[in-house]
């Protein structure tokens, strides 16, 4: 995509941003924010009918975080809905095996 400024006269003499500028600039920063709101939400499946998973498919799940395999783990500084789904069932796990009521 071609910068408006590389055609305009007024380029060279401090433009400090045209109408042609800023609706390019908005639309870049649209489809910046689009990817980065696909990489930082994960989609998180649920299912619309009851089902089980294979038990060992459950117990790798609860044993590796969703953190590790995601592209962002580094920078990330708040849970994501994928995160926060695992450790409820983590939880839920703990409670069902050592809690005895």
């Amino acid at each position: 995509m071609m910068s408006p400024c590389e055609t305009c006269s007024r380029s060279d003499y401090g433009c400090t941003g045209c109408d042609r500028w800023r609706q390019q600039y908005l639309h870049r920063q649209k489809l910046i924010n689009a990817c980065a709101r696909s990489i930082y939400q994960p989609k998180v499946i649920v299912p619309t009918k009851f089902c089980y998973a294979h038990p060992d498919a459950v117990r790798r799940y609860l044993r590796r975080s969703p953190c590790q395999e995601c592209q962002v783990n580094n920078s990330c500084d708040t849970p994501c809905a994928a995160y926060l789904h695992w450790w409820d069932a983590r939880m839920d796990y703990i409670r069902m095996k050592y809690v005895k009521t």
